[in-house]
């Protein structure tokens, strides 16, 4: 009787977990709509991003992201896209630059610690392409570069280089 004892016991619990699994309220449903996906909030406004062809600083409008409107000026210290380039477009940064922008004044500087022994003094087109890209950020009608190597305290803006831009 021992062997049947177990057999029932283990049927009358598993009956029971059914009826319990039955009753609980839980009752099948047809598809429920989860509404619409996620979207994207913000929005991303162009950039302009100075980049020397020839002897000159030329404006090249590039998608930005929304929230970082000074995107252009992490753009000058690196390569130029393939079709740019073989339209003759190169920068002259090669060095990174931060940008801060407070009410419609950029402070530019350096922040790849490159170091006083391996600066050399850049020319007033680099300047130029530096400056006509901050002042592109929305808002900013003043750049003041925090650059060493330029001297200084300069309170620039593209205006100052009508003779190197187009």
């Amino acid at each position: 009787m021992r062997g049947r004892g177990r057999v029932g016991a283990a049927f009358t619990v598993t009956v029971a977990a059914l009826a319990a699994g039955t009753g609980c309220g839980i009752r099948p449903t047809g598809v429920v709509g989860a509404g619409t996906g996620p979207q994207a909030a913000g929005a991303a406004v162009s950039i302009t991003v100075y980049l020397v062809q020839g002897d000159r600083a030329w404006p090249r409008v590039r998608p930005g992201l929304p929230g970082h409107p000074d995107l252009g000026m992490k753009q000058l210290s690196i390569d130029v896209p393939v079709q740019e380039r073989r339209d003759g477009f190169r920068t002259l940064i090669g060095r990174q630059l931060s940008t801060s922008v407070t009410g419609d004044v950029a402070q530019v500087w350096e922040t790849d610690g490159a170091g006083p022994g391996r600066r050399t003094r850049w020319t007033r087109l680099a300047m130029a392409q530096v400056v006509c890209t901050a002042n592109a950020v929305p808002g900013v009608k003043e750049v003041r570069p925090q650059i060493p190597e330029w001297g200084g305290p300069f309170r620039l803006n593209c205006a100052d280089f009508t003779d190197l831009t187009s």
